[in-house]
């Protein structure tokens, strides 16, 4: 069933494609045509982006792919070169992932079990920039702070591309918020004009609906 959901996705039609739905605007939940959604919009009031937390609102991140979405959405986020506080935690694999970095590297060294699920492993490294407090990191997190899959193949994994995003899967949809710890750590919020609503679909993956279970609070 997953190589013929893939095969789907790779010709074009997407796991989402058979529940395709009319455009949604990120902030209203309105059906709009593509050029109001692609319009500028001004920033919301305080009281709006309060009761945008308090009272979620479902988007549209992909044809027929929704999401309940809970956070300020006047967040924005931009990868800082000098933060990779994301990158000291190990990364879940889908299978998905599993044979796309299968492609890029040798699988028996960049991954590991867990909890009945694949990882990419963190490693010891012999330096003091770029771990974690355990002096570990991600297995592909280079000296110079950068991901080498990322770098040499402009790929990667889907749970980091959901980062600093959290997906809860609750009564049978994808429930989107800011993970708390980012709050504290991330340098990359708010420092950019990068809204996070506007490009959702850069932050959640399609294979995500394809999933029994999407949930991203599942760490190594």
């Amino acid at each position: 069933m997953f190589a013929a959901r893939l095969q789907d996705s790779v010709a074009g039609d997407g796991w989402c494609a058979r529940l395709a739905t009319p455009d949604r605007d990120p902030i209203l939940g309105e059906t709009v045509a593509n050029d109001r959604r692609d319009a500028d919009r001004k920033p919301l009031s305080a009281t709006a982006r309060i009761s945008f937390v308090n009272e979620p609102r479902r988007v549209e991140v992909h044809p027929g792919c929704e999401a309940v979405v809970a956070f300020d959405p006047d967040l924005t986020f931009e990868c800082v070169d000098s933060c990779t506080w994301c990158c000291g935690h190990g990364v879940l694999l889908y299978d998905h992932d599993l044979l796309g970095l299968a492609q890029r590297a040798n699988l028996n060294d960049a991954t590991t079990t867990a909890h009945g699920e694949q990882f990419v492993r963190r490693e010891q490294k012999d330096r003091d920039d770029h771990t974690g407090d355990d002096g570990a990191a991600c297995y592909f997190l280079g000296e110079d702070g950068l991901c080498s899959l990322h770098a040499e193949h402009d790929w990667k994994p889907a749970r980091c591309s959901v980062f600093p995003l959290e997906v809860h899967y609750e009564n049978g949809e994808i429930r989107v918020t800011v993970r708390d710890e980012a709050e504290e750590h991330c340098e990359g919020l708010d420092v950019s004009e990068r809204r996070v609503i506007d490009n959702l679909d850069a932050f959640l993956p399609e294979v995500l609906w394809s999933l029994e279970n999407p949930e991203t609070k599942i760490e190594l």
